[in-house]
């Protein structure tokens, strides 16, 4: 094997390990978030003697919830840009050892490693991300059930609707799965194009 072959293997390594370790602390970070979130709301914040003259707390409580949400779909936008950017990094490597007969990695393809084939780790992340953000929404509008006896009904109602937009938004952008996905054929045909047109 040739020094730059060998030199983009390691580099190809040492970059999935990155965006693995990228992948593990985000969602370690969203989740200690989301608890707080949860934990936050069933203690009412007003116990822990928050008081704010112009907001109440329902108001409040709706805007953290709405604040969760859209950190759930922030985070997974980067969990699941750092997840593809892992499986990239170790197809390059998987490529590189098709072509060097002495790597063992060579006839390891992913019909011998069923849940990397269906990415059952990135499924099963998404489907707990959903759940959260479908949990912070249906709390969103029991809270403004209950902020209906008080005086801050509008705030609450408002920040409720634009909860419901984002989710709307966050749904239509999960039924888009599949267009997610791209086979590594069609992009090393475009990086190879692009490769040759910059020689």
């Amino acid at each position: 094997m040739d020094e730059i072959t060998k030199l983009e293997y390691e580099k190809a390594q040492d970059s999935a390990e990155h965006y693995n370790t990228m992948t593990w602390t985000l969602i370690s970070i969203i989740f200690v978030f989301s608890l707080l979130v949860l934990r936050t709301i069933l203690l009412d914040i007003n116990s822990s003697g928050w008081q704010f003259s112009l907001i109440g707390k329902y108001t409040i409580i709706n805007g953290i919830l709405l604040v969760g949400t859209l950190s759930w779909i922030y985070f997974g936008y980067l969990i699941e840009g750092a997840n593809q950017k892992k499986k990239w990094k170790y197809i390059v490597c998987q490529e590189i050892e098709k072509k060097n007969k002495k790597f063992l990695g060579q006839h390891l393809g992913t019909r011998f490693l069923p849940f990397t084939e269906k990415e059952w780790g990135i499924r099963f992340f998404i489907l707990i991300k959903n759940i959260f953000i479908i949990s912070f929404l249906v709390l969103s509008f029991l809270v403004l059930y209950k902020s209906m006896q008080d005086e801050e009904l509008i705030w609450t109602a408002i920040i409720a609707v634009i909860h419901l937009f984002v989710f709307m938004i966050q749904i239509i952008f999960e039924f888009k799965w599949k267009n997610r996905r791209r086979k590594p054929e069609i992009i090393f045909a475009e990086v190879k194009k692009l490769q040759t047109k910059k020689i």
